[in-house]
């Protein structure tokens, strides 16, 4: 599971960091009062985030097997430990979605400075 992690937290760093720049103009356009300005920047926040999901999720649906069992070659029982890790993946491919929402979310009430809300 640890492994599995570590192959998960690499979306996780994904959205953060894709999702920041967009962020940066949110903030600006706050500053000129320009809604419209902020509205096309959430959009484009919105629609990477949803891209990196949705690319992150095939990834490891398709290739997630060979990513994990990558990091046990030399293991004699490295198919339990590949099996048990797929398993553990694909329910976290499902928390993947909350979690690109909540990035998604929190990170725009933050740059606009609701950030007790």
């Amino acid at each position: 599971m640890h492994l599995t992690n570590q192959i998960l937290f690499i979306i996780n760093i994904a959205l953060v960091g894709g999702i920041a720049g967009p962020g940066i103009y949110i903030s600006q356009y706050l500053g000129a009062n320009d809604a419209d300005g902020m509205r096309r920047s959430f959009r484009v926040k919105m629609i990477f985030s949803f891209a990196i999901l949705t690319i992150g999720i095939l990834v490891y649906s398709i290739f997630g097997e060979a990513l994990i069992g990558s990091f046990f070659l030399n293991d004699p029982s490295s198919s339990e430990k590949v099996a048990k890790g797929m398993e553990y993946l694909q329910y976290m491919i499902v928390g993947l979605i909350p979690l690109a929402i909540v990035q998604l979310y929190g990170t725009s009430l933050r740059e606009i400075g609701h950030t007790k809300i």
